[in-house]
């Protein structure tokens, strides 16, 4: 079977395309969108329901999250039982490459001081983005221990493709290829492939094309591999990162080390830096439902329509021959009279309304909104 799962959680910064419940102060995986609800009453906001994911495959003690200086407290706000040390802050931004580098030197110090590297067990990282909406979590875990079987037997980076449900130009895709065959597959996993190319955001028609194909899967940032593959592959294509990584899995504290090498990496994704030019990648044809939450119709597609409206959480909605609207206001009363497919989201200093057919350009809005103070003085 597969090896010793650690989960690492990115948990980044600012997100324009939810403003303006989300922007430079207030992450995406903050918002409390939907989900199931806690023992508060109150919904799980994104990175909560990741980390329930994450605990899902592995023991808390295994569970890491990559964040920013700026949003640390917030995740330890979000997730108090996340231990001290697994909280890895990042000094400057340097795109998932340089927080995956930073989880790989984590979790091999941490197998150096146990010994467990000794017992022939790999260890195998499971990248998690702490933004996403997957459902349901029990075919998440058949495709990560999946996933980590892949890794552990076939020696390749493994990635995370769900089949499309539309032809979307905001995500990128996979180029699947021939089946990958492993010895003692689970009763009940998903297929394995490996991986022809990754392919970038498409133009409509080229993404009409994927879909009707359907040897085309949306690439969902869900990643996984042995630590030992990581580092390789990173010796060969970021070597800044790989030796990163090497340094802080000797290193009696972080902070030096951590300080020493992140100016000098390249800001590069994971995907860019490391999975395009890959010897080797199985791609796991993910049968769970899956949504990066690009977008605020992305938000609507996940809520239930009340008054021929869809409505965010604790939104008191008054309609008078109004439809086909969303409307975003905790806390708030909305009156709408005689509009129609209008997206109307307030925060506690900004409102937006737009017609939710152009909810892409919202990132524009956000732009704009940061040049100047929320008051329209200055």
């Amino acid at each position: 079977m597969g090896g010793r799962i650690f989960p690492v959680i990115l948990a980044g910064g600012a997100s324009t395309r939810l403003w303006p419940a989300s922007g430079r102060e207030k992450p995406k995986w903050d918002l409390r969108l939907f989900g199931s609800a806690d023992s508060t009453g109150k919904a799980n906001n994104l990175l909560e329901s990741a980390w329930e994911r994450a605990q899902a495959v592995a023991a808390p003690a295994d569970c890491y999250v990559v964040t920013g200086v700026a949003q640390a407290r917030l995740v330890q706000a979000s997730l108090p039982e996340l231990p001290r040390e697994n909280l890895l802050v990042e000094p400057e931004p340097r795109d998932t490459a340089g927080a995956v580098a930073f989880a790989a030197g984590a979790i091999m110090k941490k197998i150096r001081q146990s010994g467990a590297g000794a017992a022939g067990q790999p260890a195998v990282m499971l990248v998690l983005p702490g933004d996403h909406v997957i459902r349901p979590i029990s075919r998440f875990i058949t495709c990560a221990f999946t996933g980590a079987q892949a890794a552990a037997e076939l020696g390749t980076l493994v990635t995370f493709g769900v089949v499309p449900r539309s032809p979307s130009t905001a995500l990128g895709y996979i180029h699947r290829g021939p089946e990958a065959v492993l010895k003692q597959p689970l009763a009940d996993g998903p297929q394995l492939y490996r991986v022809l190319q990754f392919r970038e955001k498409p133009d409509k028609a080229v993404a009409a094309q994927y879909v009707s194909g359907g040897e085309y899967y949306w690439n969902s940032g869900i990643f996984m591999w042995t630590l030992e593959v990581l580092v390789r592959e990173m010796e060969r294509q970021l070597p800044e990162h790989a030796a990163m990584a090497r340094a802080l899995s000797e290193a009696e504290a972080f902070g030096g080390v951590v300080q020493q090498h992140y100016p000098g990496l390249k800001k590069t994704s994971i995907d860019f830096g490391i999975m395009e030019h890959a010897q080797a990648v199985t791609m796991v044809a993910a049968d769970f439902l899956w949504d990066d939450i690009g977008s605020w119709s992305a938000v609507a597609g996940h809520l239930d329509r009340r008054m021929d409206n869809v409505l965010g959480p604790d939104t008191n909605l008054i309609t008078v021959d109004a439809k086909g609207n969303f409307v975003f206001a905790p806390g708030k009363r909305v009156a709408l009279i005689g509009v129609e497919g209008l997206a109307v989201f307030e925060s506690e200093n900004e409102i937006l309304v737009c017609r939710l057919e152009r909810d892409q350009d919202v990132r524009k809005a956000s732009e704009e909104a940061s040049k100047k103070p929320a008051n329209g003085k200055g």
